[in-house]
């Protein structure tokens, strides 16, 4: 991996925090007071969304793990004082865990749009409609024929009893993808569901969808072999987070989840520690040649944001993509790697690889109302200073409890 080329995308993302920070959250801020008002149309359950949005995964950066919280007025400011990276972590929490839920959103237009759209007056109709109109093309049916209840032969039978609509059926449905052999298929993707089309970001978008396929082919091949698994470093992602602190310091929500459940920055799995660009492949030589970082494939988690927020009407999906940069980069991604994910959503759709990422970046802050961002001389002291002042305690951390012990030595 070239250094150099990582330390300038890394300074770009300093350069981009220090300067939007802001208004990026508050973007994020809108989606998931958006999310909420959705929710609340027919679940105005308060453990429900509590729920959704929180997670105790110890490998993902930005838990904050599952909230005791009483009162809407204390989600709300649970949620206004979030970083960036908590609230891309919760908007991602609640898309794993709300499958079913917004297909039968997509249901219930088909049924009945007038009244779909009195009680959801902020979706983007013309995206509905997109949406299913793109299931039922891939599917071959009627949206509203999987919500029919069906015997063991496909015969229409009354929704009755125990009986559950085919799509609530596939969704419960945990039947392993088998070979001819009877052994799991090792690229099947088990999570695939009708429930789970609602946001069809491994079928609705081209590249993804070579990823996703079961059949290696030439294109396949263009695409999943540039990048190839490396031999697991333990001390790689320590390495990272020292070299590579994230641009706003861990919150007191990350910092006592983490001692809460024993644990450390250490244990968060970074795509860049784990896979590596393959030299003997057409797409890794074409980054390359154009000098751009290579972290991992074209950014799937950012097409799930940006699939996700298309949703909602009046969202800044340019805030969403150089939000992703604040989030994803280094770790996972690479700033190329997000503007080719929101390239194949028509979000820029003038990017390209032959382009300096530095020019492409401030493009996308143009497209998003924003001001540019610079280089050179002033770049670099940006970093040190940022560095210094907020991230001196990152290096050689060995666990989280030993923050306050380093800051008091460094006073001596």
């Amino acid at each position: 991996m070239d250094n150099k080329i990582l330390h300038d995308e890394y300074d770009i993302v300093l350069k981009l925090y220090t300067n939007h920070n802001e208004i990026i959250k508050k973007e994020l801020i809108k989606v998931i007071n958006l999310i909420i008002d959705t929710i609340e149309v027919t679940n105005k359950d308060l453990n429900y969304l509590i729920y959704l949005f929180f997670s105790e995964s110890l490998t993902e950066y930005g838990q904050i793990g599952k909230q005791e919280i009483t009162t809407k007025d204390q989600l709300t400011d649970l949620i206004n004082s979030l970083n960036i990276r908590e609230l891309f972590t919760v908007i991602n929490n609640f898309r794993k865990k709300i499958d079913c839920f917004m297909f039968e959103l997509l249901i219930n237009y088909k049924k009945n749009p007038q009244e779909f759209i009195e009680n959801y007056p902020y979706l983007d109709i013309s995206y509905v409609e997109y949406i299913i109109n793109f299931i039922e093309n891939m599917l071959d049916v009627d949206i509203l024929d999987l919500d029919l209840c069906y015997n063991e032969e496909f015969i229409e039978i009354p929704c009755e009893g125990r009986e559950t609509p085919f799509y609530q059926t596939v969704q419960d449905d945990k039947t392993s993808y088998m070979d001819e052999m009877g052994k799991p298929l090792n690229n099947s993707v088990p999570s695939s569901t009708i429930c789970s089309l609602w946001l069809p970001y491994a079928y609705g978008n081209n590249n993804q969808l070579l990823l996703k396929i079961t059949t290696p082919n030439k294109l396949y091949n263009i695409v999943t072999n540039s990048m190839k698994k490396k031999s697991i470093n333990n001390s790689c992602t320590e390495n990272i987070m020292s070299l590579f602190p994230f641009v706003e310091p861990l919150s007191p929500h990350e910092k006592h989840f983490l001692e809460s459940k024993q644990s450390n920055t250490n244990n968060f799995l970074f795509t860049i520690c784990n896979s590596e660009p393959n030299n003997a492949n057409f797409t890794t030589q074409l980054r390359k040649k154009y000098n751009k970082l290579i972290v991992s494939y074209t950014s799937g988690h950012t097409v799930i944001m940006l699939m996700l927020c298309k949703y909602f009407k009046g969202i800044n999906l340019g805030l969403i993509t150089l939000g992703c940069i604040i989030w994803l980069v280094p770790y996972n991604h690479s700033i190329t790697e997000i503007f080719l994910a929101a390239k194949q959503l028509d979000i820029f759709k003038n990017f390209t690889l032959k382009k300096d990422i530095l020019i492409s970046v401030n493009e996308m802050l143009q497209l998003s109302g924003l001001s540019q961002i610079s280089g050179g001389a002033n770049f670099k002291k940006t970093r040190k200073r940022h560095s210094i002042k907020k991230h001196f305690y990152y290096k050689r951390l060995k666990n989280i409890n030993s923050i306050k012990t380093k800051t008091s030595k460094k006073k001596k």
